[in-house]
């Protein structure tokens, strides 16, 4: 049968669809990005600790120098003695002296052997003197003897200077390792756009290979950029 009218007004009317939620989304403010801070170049600090690693190396190097410097001059000193106990027993006590003065000096002066084999000055009283009867132009023996003596001294010097020149080498080589390990420091500072410190290596590796006395003397704990040592007062009493 057709629905009746009070059958229709009986039905629910539909339900209203539901209206979208837009969620309300807060301005961001920008995030800044963090710069690292990069440390300064400490070159002393640096400069320090490399020269520390050299002088470790260089140690050695030095003790075995002056080892082969005070073999070498003990070795002339017994050759030099041997001769002069040949001599007759009038000269011997005359020379005796004048040779152990001599290598004593030698010896206080760090084993080295002096380049010329100069008799004492006559106007130091402390120093021997050379008799007269016993200069080059006195008797065969005595020419001999002298002519021994300077061969002995020329052997013996000639010696030293290899054993200098081998030091020297040994050094060079040192300075070529200090080089480098400067040059890749000075790398990185380049690359990290320190212009300051690269600088600063770079003066360092010149005045290594610009002045090798330079190094030699960094090695032995020397400082040429020292100012020098001020000279002692004198008490006016004590000027002459």
């Amino acid at each position: 049968p057709p629905p009746t009218p009070k059958t229709v007004e009986q039905q629910p009317p539909p339900k209203p669809e539901p209206e979208p939620v837009i969620a309300k989304v807060e301005s961001v403010k920008p995030v800044k990005p963090v710069v690292p801070t990069v440390p300064s170049f400490d070159g002393a600090a640096f400069f320090e600790r490399a020269r520390a690693v050299m002088q470790q190396r260089s140690t050695p190097i030095f003790a075995a120098h002056e080892k082969a410097l005070e073999k070498n001059l003990e070795s002339c000193e017994r050759r030099v003695k041997r001769e002069i106990r040949q001599l007759d027993k009038a000269r011997r006590p005359q020379m005796e002296p004048l040779a152990e003065t001599s290598f004593q000096q030698w010896r206080s002066n760090g084993n080295r052997i002096p380049k010329s084999l100069a008799v004492p000055s006559p106007k130091d009283d402390k120093a021997p003197k050379l008799p007269p009867n016993l200069g080059s132009g006195g008797k065969d023996e005595d020419k001999a003897f002298f002519k021994e003596v300077r061969d002995i001294h020329a052997s013996y010097l000639a010696k030293q200077t290899k054993l200098e020149q081998k030091l020297e080498y040994d050094i060079l080589q040192l300075s070529l390792i200090y080089v480098m390990g400067l040059k890749q420091q000075m790398d990185k500072l380049t690359a990290a756009h320190d212009v300051p410190a690269a600088e600063q290596i770079q003066a360092e590796i010149r005045a290594t290979q610009d002045r090798p006395q330079y190094f030699n003397n960094l090695m032995r704990g020397i400082d040429l950029n020292a100012p020098p040592a001020p000279a002692p007062e004198v008490k006016p009493e004590e000027k002459k």
